[in-house]
């Protein structure tokens, strides 16, 4: 697998907009996602535009082409 920085993560350079779903605590939360720059961290927010905090541990994030196509129960 790869590209892998050096802390073994996946190497994504994506930038600009898009849907999101989140999944926390048993819910699913419609929302976007931003970033500028490959430079800039990802800033995820909810339908209404709140900054969408995780909880502490690990998170498991997956980008996906197609939004529009995923479903969940």
């Amino acid at each position: 697998l790869g590209p892998l920085d050096r802390y073994g993560h996946m190497d994504i350079r994506t930038i600009g907009s898009g849907s999101a779903f989140f999944f926390q605590d048993g819910k699913a939360i419609q929302g976007s996602w931003q970033r500028g720059s490959v430079f800039e961290p990802y800033q995820f927010r909810d339908s209404s535009g709140k900054v969408v905090s995780f909880n502490a541990g690990s998170t498991w994030i997956a980008m996906v082409q197609g939004a529009e196509k995923v479903s969940y129960q």
